[in-house]
This record gives C-alpha cells, sequence and structure tokens, in this order.
C-alpha cells in the first residue's frame, strides 16, 4: 500500500478496500449474468452481495482484512466459470496468503468448483487442486507458521477459540464427524462460558 501513499496518504488501504470490495461485485454479477436469462438475477444477486452486513459494514469502519479476502471469493469463481486459470490461481494465492482462516474457505471453494464444474475435466481437477493445496496449506499454517511466528510462552493464537468443538482443528474436524447432531445443536446454545 505504500506505493499510493503519496497519491492517497492515510486512505490508502481503504481506498483498497474499496476497490476490492467493487471487483467482488462486479465479478458477482458478470456470473451471475452469464448463468441467466435477462439482468433481474443478476442484480438480485449484486443487491444480495452488497446488502450482506460485512460488505455493508466496510462502509463505517477502519479497513478489515476479512471483508477485503471475502471480497475476492466472487472474483476467483467468476476467473475458474472463464477459465482464466492463472489468474484464477494469481488471485487464489492472494487469498491464501491474506488470512489463515481463508485456506478453510478456499477448500470448501475448491471443492464446491470441483463438483459444480465435474461433467469438465480440467475444470474439476482444478477446482480438486485448489481444494487440495488450501488444505495442506491450511495445516501448514496451524502447525508450522502460527507457531513459529505468532506464540510463544506467554502468547497463544486466539483466533481459534471453539473449545466445545476440541483444542485444535484437528480435534474439531474428527468431533464434527464423531458426535454431528451435538455439532449441530451447538449452533443453536451458548457454549462461550
Amino acid at each position: 500500500y505504500w506505493v499510493l501513499t503519496p497519491v492517497a496518504g492515510t486512505y490508502t488501504l481503504i481506498i483498497l478496500q474499496w476497490l476490492f470490495v467493487m471487483a467482488g461485485g462486479a465479478c458477482t454479477y458478470w456470473f451471475i449474468a452469464r448463468r441467466s436469462k435477462g439482468e433481474l438475477f443478476p442484480l438480485l444477486a449484486v443487491a444480495m452481495y452488497f446488502l450482506m452486513h460485512g460488505r455493508f459494514s466496510a462502509h463505517r469502519a477502519d479497513v478489515n482484512i476479512a471483508i477485503m479476502a471475502a471480497s475476492l471469493v466472487p472474483v476467483i469463481i467468476d476467473l475458474f466459470d472463464r477459465r482464466k486459470w492463472k489468474l484464477f490461481f494469481a488471485v487464489s494465492a492472494l487469498l491464501l496468503i491474506s488470512r489463515e482462516d481463508m485456506s478453510l474457505w478456499l477448500l470448501f471453494v475448491g471443492l464446491f468448483l470441483a463438483l459444480l464444474y465435474r461433467q469438465d475435466t480440467r475444470s474439476r481437477k482444478m477446482g480438486l487442486l485448489l481444494a487440495l493445496v488450501s488444505f495442506f496449506y491450511f495445516v501448514l499454517c496451524m502447525n508450522m507458521f502460527i507457531p513459529l511466528f505468532l506464540e510463544s510462552a506467554e502468547k497463544k493464537f486466539t483466533l481459534f477459540e471453539y473449545r466445545a468443538l476440541g483444542d485444535s482443528p484437528s480435534e474439531a474436524l474428527a468431533y464434527l464427524f464423531h458426535d454431528p447432531l451435538q455439532v449441530l445443536k451447538l449452533l443453536f446454545i451458548n457454549h462461550g462460558d
């Protein structure tokens, strides 16, 4: 962002956030427009995109990397749909390094894309490749990068606070399969204490 500092000053990051949000909206429109007849569904999709709380709250808050990263998900879906593989993987790589939890998002986005494009062998493979790379990157982040760079004897990583599911992502995943009904119940009860 420092490259734009002489032009935009302290507004540089907020301008970048707005550009990311707008790109996500444009790609949402284009993706739905290619798949539907008429203008109604693309316009409804864009309205839904911009009225989601995370995007809407971007209008009144400081820069939030999660909002910027989430805004790129429609971009990668649109790039995938247009088979722009180099750009698709470049934006996916940007998403992966933006936040540690985006790799978990991309795991499921990759699986979704592989399922959606299951008739096209190359697209299915690309979706599965994204899911596989995302899974390994998530494991690498949780088991190597975060303990190495963000944790110490005095400080623990606090973004994984799902004690009701387990003490680690692997325990949480095992619990999801071990007792799925209890996991559904946890969606509706306060288990924070």
